[in-house]
């Protein structure tokens, strides 16, 4: 069942960024450990991960008893990656459901990534968005960032949540590329939102100091917006959305956060 492998750098620091950027889930067990407490006994059970992985895996599962959800997450990324021991995404989903049932947002958001994708349990649009909505309720932007994608492009999402720019708002201030882009675009047609083509500006802004958005339709969007606001934008209001974006502070550090959200998402695929 186990194997021998290089260093299990991944798991730990996707972990450790999880418990450092996520808001602390609600528990009402008497006996749950800090979030400080967490920390450091998660940090203590990874030292000997590498060689003693079958002890580590044992005191992960005592500590998942008794944590906010951390634990089972850390044992959900262990089978989902499959660095120490036998890749298993049927167990990783198992973990990250007790996981997400604990109140862990991103627990949660791995949930509504299992959900959605389909591979290891029925695909259920709906259902992913539940846990999602869930994680993006505890500020995850990773899930709230997938909510809006699925409110905006799902047929199958049939509940009404008042449409997606309140969760890519939830997104975007921790700095999220898609989800600024998104914003732009919704500020600038009035979809959703009332129309505010300088609000519209400066999330344009913000978004395009890193890249070009990944999703082709959101691209096309944006092109299409920002020509829009470069000939009916005066240059005083675009110098006050740039006063604007040059003020931006994201919520949280969200390189970190990113990474461990694209982290996610890749062991998951």
């Amino acid at each position: 069942m186990y194997k021998s492998s290089g260093p299990a750098f991944l798991v730990f620091a996707l972990l450790m960024c999880s418990i450092m950027f996520s808001a602390p889930a609600r528990v009402h067990a008497e006996s749950v450990l800090s979030h400080d407490e967490q920390l450091e006994l998660l940090e203590l059970a990874f030292a000997d991960f590498n060689e003693k992985p079958e002890m580590v895996l044992e005191e992960l599962k005592e500590l998942a008893e008794r944590d906010g959800g951390a634990a089972y997450y850390a044992l959900g990324l262990i089978y989902s990656t499959g660095q120490v021991v036998t890749k298993s995404e049927a167990d990783a989903f198992s973990y990250f459901m007790k996981s997400a049932e604990k109140g862990y947002a991103p627990g949660q958001h791995a949930v509504g990534y299992y959900y959605f994708k389909g591979d290891v349990c029925k695909r259920d649009v709906n259902m992913a968005a539940e846990w999602f909505e869930k994680a993006a309720q505890q500020s995850h932007a990773g899930a709230a960032v997938m909510l809006a994608y699925i409110i905006d492009t799902q047929k199958e999402y049939n509940k009404d949540q008042g449409g997606s720019v309140k969760w890519n708002e939830i997104a975007a201030k921790q700095g999220l590329l898609d989800a600024q882009y998104s914003l732009a675009v919704a500020y600038a047609l009035g979809k959703g939102v009332k129309e505010d083509r300088i609000e519209a500006y400066k999330w344009y802004l913000l978004a395009s100091k890193a890249d070009e958005p990944q999703d082709e339709d959101l691209k096309a969007n944006v092109e299409r917006v920002v020509k829009v606001l470069d000939v009916t934008l005066t240059a005083e209001q675009k110098k006050v959305a740039q006063s604007l974006a040059d003020e931006f502070v994201p919520a949280r550090n969200f390189e970190k956060y990113t990474e461990s959200a694209l982290a996610i998402m890749s062991a998951l695929r």
